[in-house]
């Protein structure tokens, strides 16, 4: 008896993931992190013949049927909780996740070379003459690596993508905001965590203390831009890429949720420069915070790895075309670079060899 009910609530799991498979009755939280699901192939009497319907079919099973996230948080729970065994991608120190792939850099794994380096500085020169001719005005910053900021990382490589651009950096010439050493140095006192244990960015709050980084640096250099103002200090749980990490475990019981700093801030005065960053995902926290919104005149774009590009919301990406290019170019009175350690290998992100 007991085995039939077994069989039989066996069948009825299968029969109901088979109802959400087809119907999707039932609303489900996606998994974290990207997933590359094939498009559906049509069916054919080529592509039956030769198994490329039937492949299509079972890759897209593969990856949505029904209720599949709850099976793969249960499975990845299970492996974590008993084996501790996590995400690839995800490497645990203690109750600190890091992302692996900011290890080949520390390491020199990407390191473009002496002299790759220096044509890329050239290009850096040159690009930066052509905006100083338009009256236009370039600052970079270095955003910070976690696993530098704790000292966590096992070596240094020799070379690294890093200290060659900071040598050239520190020769002069160019307006630079170092937020990876300003971390590593300010780490232990900061009020409130620079870093979220369960992200791999710098925390919303870190994002805040780098902004008055840039701030400071715009008014050293004649920009005058809003005064950023903190109104309050919440005192909460993480959010946005604060737990980012911790996300792309996709398990049912994730790690114990640490208290974090989250500034509510307001801009005093209206004299707001028209800006363009060109950046990696480090710069959505100024977005979270409404910094860019706040500092910067409306419209001011965002071009997001130089491929995308965003304006005011965050949510509104759209592709990058050579008019909207121009324009920002035109407009900006003010270009910001953000290259994050790992993006140093795309140093500029080809920005610099397109004509402004």
């Amino acid at each position: 008896m007991r085995s039939k009910l077994t069989l039989l609530g066996f069948l009825l799991l299968l029969l109901l993931a088979g109802v959400q498979t087809v119907f999707r009755p039932f609303k489900t939280i996606p998994l974290a992190g990207a997933e590359f699901i094939p498009e559906t192939k049509p069916f054919t009497i080529d592509h039956w013949i030769s198994m490329d319907w039937q492949r299509n079919t079972e890759q897209r099973l593969k990856k949505t049927f029904g209720f599949r996230p709850h099976f793969v948080r249960v499975y990845n729970q299970i492996l974590y909780s008993f084996f501790d065994e996590i995400n690839p991608q995800v490497i645990a120190k203690g109750d600190t996740l890091f992302e692996r792939g900011y290890l080949p850099s520390i390491h020199g794994e990407d390191f473009l070379g002496e002299a790759e380096i220096d044509l890329k500085f050239d290009s850096l020169t040159q690009f930066q003459n052509q905006l100083n001719s338009r009256g236009k005005q370039l600052f970079i910053i270095i955003a910070p690596n976690k696993w530098r900021t704790f000292h966590a990382y096992d070596s240094l490589g020799a070379n690294t993508n890093y200290a060659g651009v900071m040598k050239r950096f520190k020769q002069g010439g160019f307006n630079v905001i170092d937020a990876l050493d300003h971390f590593v140095q300010h780490n232990t006192a900061s009020p409130y965590p620079l870093h979220s244990k369960q992200g791999t960015h710098w925390s919303i709050y870190g994002a805040f203390t780098s902004a008055i980084l840039l701030e400071e640096k715009l008014q050293k250099h004649g920009i005058a831009c809003p005064k950023m103002l903190v109104d309050s200090m919440e005192i909460a749980g993480p959010r946005n890429t604060d737990k980012d990490l911790r996300d792309l475990l996709n398990v049912m019981l994730p790690p114990k949720k640490e208290q974090l700093a989250y500034p509510k801030l307001s801009f005093k005065g209206d004299n707001k420069p028209k800006a363009l960053v060109i950046g990696d995902s480090y710069y959505w926290s100024y977005y979270y915070l409404g910094i860019h919104q706040g500092m910067f005149a409306e419209n001011s774009p965002f071009f997001y790895y130089n491929k995308s590009v965003v304006y005011d919301d965050v949510n509104a990406k759209q592709p990058l075309s050579k008019v909207i290019r121009d324009q920002a170019f035109a407009e900006a009175e003010v270009v910001i670079l953000v290259m994050s350690e790992p993006s140093l290998k795309w140093f500029g992100f080809g920005v610099f060899g397109e004509s402004i």
